[in-house]
């Protein structure tokens, strides 16, 4: 097994000499490839939070720029009144006090902050993502009506609310960035695959179909390290230049078996 993964990291020319290989070895090449790219990706996603002090910024500028409101946080009965008000911006929602007809919205990627007299609700569209309970909550009043005033206090203390309501949707977030991740990674690599049975079928038409693809998934396997690094550097670039390397090591790998082949 570890040459295996030595030729496929580093020797794509002996790839070839597996074509014998049963599909379940296949299999756990796959799943050992996509396993390492899915445990980096875990610490990468898990340790880094999805919402930014940017994001309660951009919030605070929707309340600033938006409609007058008599919306007040008590700090003594841990609770908050006023009249119902919205206010909104490119891909998220605040709703104050919502009355019992309004509803979230309906947009699937919208993050909608719905909060209530006793509690916050944060949504991902129409699903509830996480619930904040104000009572464990240690900041002073403030009003909104401060915050469209400038007010410093009310500012900071509305930003603090805001860090612990998102903050409590942290594992949603980035679970959801994960799985995401990990389900578009997966099917690229099965596209790279069939792609690569399609090309291959013309440096060699004479090899069998089941041997053929057989070699497309070793080929295809460099594009997880390809992923990892992109990752590990953060430069999204790296992704379509690892769309090439599978290519390159099918070439490789193809254009050898057809060098053995005239040999014989």
């Amino acid at each position: 097994m570890i040459e295996r993964i030595r030729d496929c990291l580093c020797h794509p020319k002996w790839i070839g000499k597996y074509f014998k290989d049963k599909f379940w070895t296949v299999l756990l090449m796959v799943l050992l490839f996509f396993g390492f790219f899915a445990g980096v990706s875990a610490v990468r996603y898990y340790t880094t939070p999805s919402f930014t002090d940017n994001s309660i910024t951009i919030l605070v500028s929707s309340i600033i720029r938006g409609n007058e409101t008599n919306i007040q946080y008590d700090s003594s009965l841990k609770t908050m009144t006023g009249d119902s008000v919205t206010y909104e911006g490119e891909k998220f929602r605040m709703v104050f006090l919502p009355a019992e007809e309004q509803v979230i919205s309906t947009k699937t990627d919208d993050v909608n902050i719905i909060f209530h007299s006793e509690s916050a609700i944060v949504y991902y569209g129409t699903i509830q993502a996480a619930e904040y309970k104000y009572n464990s909550l240690a900041i002073s009043s403030f009003h909104l009506s401060g915050i469209q005033d400038n007010d410093v206090d009310h500012i900071l203390n509305f930003k603090i609310l805001m860090r612990s309501v998102l903050d409590s949707s942290n594992v949603f977030f980035q679970s959801l960035s994960y799985l995401t991740n990990l389900g578009t990674t997966l099917f690229y690599y099965l596209i790279i695959v069939f792609l690569l049975s399609i090309f291959s079928s013309f440096l060699n038409p004479t090899i069998e179909r089941k041997i053929r693809i057989k070699l497309c998934f070793y080929d295809g396997l460099i594009f997880f390290i390809c992923c990892f690094f992109a990752m590990l550097f953060n430069v999204e670039g790296i992704i379509y230049i690892s769309f090439l390397f599978p290519i390159i090591y099918s070439n490789i790998t193809f254009r050898h078996i057809i060098k053995i082949s005239s040999q014989n």
